[in-house]
């Protein structure tokens, strides 16, 4: 693991954090059957707010495990 992996799994697990809404203002530019692909996904809000909303082509990912572990 190296220092950015470490960092990383210490804020996801000491901070929580919430879906604030920026997607809101880009849904129009997208369509149903995209590939979405969130980088840097943390705890994947904006995966799960797509998801809600009728996406199902999204691939969510970050290297912080302890991301990974809260998103499962």
């Amino acid at each position: 693991m190296g220092k950015a992996d470490k960092y990383w799994d210490e804020v996801h697990l000491k901070y929580s954090s919430y879906y604030d809404g920026w997607l809101d203002k880009y849904m129009s530019f997208l369509k149903k059957d995209d590939l979405i692909v969130e980088l840097g996904c943390g705890r994947a809000y904006s995966s799960k707010y797509l998801l809600s909303n009728g996406f199902n082509n999204i691939i969510a990912c970050d290297f912080s495990t302890e991301a990974i572990k809260l998103l499962r």
